[in-house]
This record gives C-alpha cells, structure tokens and sequence, in this order.
C-alpha cells in the first residue's frame, strides 16, 4: 500500500498532536539497492517529540517527581526488561518507556505505577464519571478521544493492547494529567490484517478480546467503561465531527494518498522491481491487489466504508452550542490548518502554552521552504 502507517501519522499530527516524523528514501548497500524505506524518528521525551518535563534522578520529591513520564501497554515479547500488570487483568501489562527503567528510581517508579492505578481504580469504581471523584481528573479526555479515533479507523488488529503510549508531565504543567499516544505500529490497520475481523469494515476492534479471546495480550477495559459515560460519549461525537469537517474528511484523505503515491512513483517501481510482491500474499494481507493501483484503490474503498460506518454507529451526541473541547486541558500547543485540501486560501490557526513568538513554516511536498512567518 501507499504507508497507510503514514496515513495515520500525517492526520494524528494534523490533529494537533506529535507523531513520529518520517522521510521516504532508497537504500544502496555495498552498491546493491534495497528498495524503498521510510527513515523515522523514535518515540521519547524531548522538545520536538512529546514535549513534556525531564525527569532526573534529583526528581524525588513534591511537583517535581509528578513527570514526565512515558509508559506503554505492551506484549511482553522481546527485549522487555521490567513490566507490571494491570490489577483488573493480568494480561493487559505496562512498560516503562522514557525514563528506561534502569534509568528511573524506585519512588519514581512507585509513583508513575501508582498514578495508573488510581485511574483504574476510579474508572472501575461506582463514582467513575463523578466530576470530582472519578476519571475526569485524571487523563486528558481529549487525547483519548484522538487516540480511539486513530485506532478504530485504522482497525489495527494490535489497537490499544500493544505500542500503546501514554505520556504525563508534571502537576506543574496543565495539571499533569495523563494523556493517550503518541500513536505507534500501524501496520497491521486499514484492512491489512487477515485475522480477528481486522479487515471488516464494520465492528469495534476496542472490543477485540470478544472475538480473538485466546490472545496472551488484552485490551485494557478503560476504552469499553470510557463509552459508559453519556458526557464523555458526547464530547467524542463532537471531536468526530469537527475532524471530519478538517483531517479526516474524505477529499482530504483521499488527497493525501494520492499526493504521496505521486511522490514516491519513481522509487516504488524501482522497488517492486527488486522485491516483486504485487499481486503476491504476504503475512498478514487482507487484500492482495493485482497491481498498485488496486491496492491504492482498497486504501481509499477501506476508508470510506470505514468512516462512513463510523459516522453511523459512534455513540453520543453533538448538541449544538455543545463546544466538546474547549473545556478540555490541551497538553501540548495545537495547530490546525483548514480546509485541506485547499485551492485559494488555507486558515491556520494555533494554541500555544503560554506567551512567546510563534513562527509559522509552510514547505511544500518535497520539504521546499515556500513561506516563513514570524507572528506575535
């Protein structure tokens, strides 16, 4: 496909929140060529990436030991060094991210484990949607609300119970709540997972426990107890809404894809030149298009009917002059560009943490500066 895993960066990062950056670039070792890759950063702690406080080994006491951390639900699989269990289900487990454990201390671990256990505490106790007692106080609603969104429209067959972040800086800085994402491992998403019910259209992969029960990875209840809440269901119908008037329009995704599978014509048929998969099965496809453009062509049928059915069975309700937003702390500066795509005119409009100079660049595909603005 055309990086539907760049599909879903590009639109959570129009959505005002960081995701990984990525450049597309061939690779030549030894002088043989090795087809066509995508170069991306990790995912950690710094001012360009999830842009919350460090935490130092100084940071023991007080504000100052309530952030930043960085944390995962993950299968424990691999290299994992130092995990613990949800206490509502042992299959649902966290990792320590950024801080590394070897590189946090014990009070600090206590603490950032003990954050994440009050929020299950509340959101599994009677008073959950209490305003003063339960979730509310705790997470930062609107990122939940963008990463559900993410991970249902994409129907990741891994959503939400592996590469699963969740980051929280300081008491100090917007109230330290705890917030959902980055987003991550996309690949298995859009149709391109043939097991589990992840290349339907219709569904909820938040419940995917009901249809794959056997897996040793489980998605945590938060998302299906979040849904339980009236106000919390109204305030994800109003999100929905209001991106699917700007980034998760159906032109502007459809544009999206098209601009990059312009963008990398020439490198994509040196690739499959060297590796020749079109048209060939190869774990865990959904769809094996006979050439690019039918798979191109899946891309975009699997997002309309996606969406579409989204648009028919997302709970709650938008009332009008119900804002769904503004309330909500937003954790880090937020930036929206609409209509997209455009013609004539774009908007660009901002929210920053506090005062200072703000500094807007526009480039254009290629990464060509066009514009550069300083702005008050």
């Amino acid at each position: 496909l055309v990086g539907s895993e760049m599909c879903i960066r590009d639109r959570f990062s129009s959505m005002g929140h960081y995701a990984a950056r990525h450049v597309y670039c061939e690779v030549v070792i030894n002088g043989q060529y090795q087809g066509l890759y995508l170069f991306m950063e990790k995912t950690k702690r710094d001012g360009d990436r999830i842009d919350i406080s460090k935490l130092t080994l100084n940071d023991t006491v007080g504000v100052e030991l309530t952030g930043g951390y960085v944390i995962k639900v993950d299968k424990t699989t691999g290299s994992v060094v130092e995990t613990w269990p949800s206490a509502y289900n042992a299959e649902v487990n966290f990792q320590y991210h950024d801080p590394a454990p070897e590189d946090l201390l014990l009070v600090q671990k206590t603490y950032i484990q003990s954050y994440i256990s009050d929020f299950e505490d509340a959101l599994w106790g009677p008073n959950f949607n209490d305003q003063t007692v339960g979730y509310h106080t705790i997470i930062n609603k609107l990122s939940f609300y963008d990463f559900f969104i993410m991970q249902e429209l994409g129907r990741t067959v891994d959503g939400y119970r592996s590469s699963s972040f969740l980051h929280k800086d300081k008491s100090s800085v917007w109230g330290g709540l705890l917030n959902a994402g980055p987003i991550w491992d996309f690949n298995l998403s859009y149709g391109n997972a043939d097991y589990c019910d992840a290349n339907l259209t219709t569904g909820w992969q938040y419940q995917f426990d009901l249809v794959c029960p056997w897996f040793t990875s489980s998605v945590p209840f938060w998302w299906e107890k979040l849904l339980q809440d009236q106000d919390y269901c109204d305030g994800l119908k109003c999100r929905w809404e209001m991106l699917r008037e700007g980034p998760l329009h159906l032109d502007s995704l459809h544009n999206y894809i098209d601009s990059v599978a312009l963008y990398i014509e020439d490198a994509r048929i040196r690739n499959f030149t060297q590796w020749p998969i079109i048209g060939v099965y190869v774990n865990w496809n959904g769809f094996v298009g006979m050439t690019y453009q039918e798979d191109l062509d899946y891309l975009k049928w699997y997002l309309d009917e996606r969406i579409l059915w989204m648009d028919s069975n997302l709970p709650g309700t938008c009332y009008p002059g119900l804002a769904g937003q503004e309330e909500i702390v937003q954790p880090e500066p937020i930036s929206r560009a609409w209509p997209n795509p455009f013609s004539d005119f774009i908007f660009i409009g901002y929210t920053t943490k506090e005062e200072g100079q703000v500094r807007i660049q526009i480039h254009d595909l290629l990464g060509k500066l066009i514009q550069d603005f300083d702005l008050g």
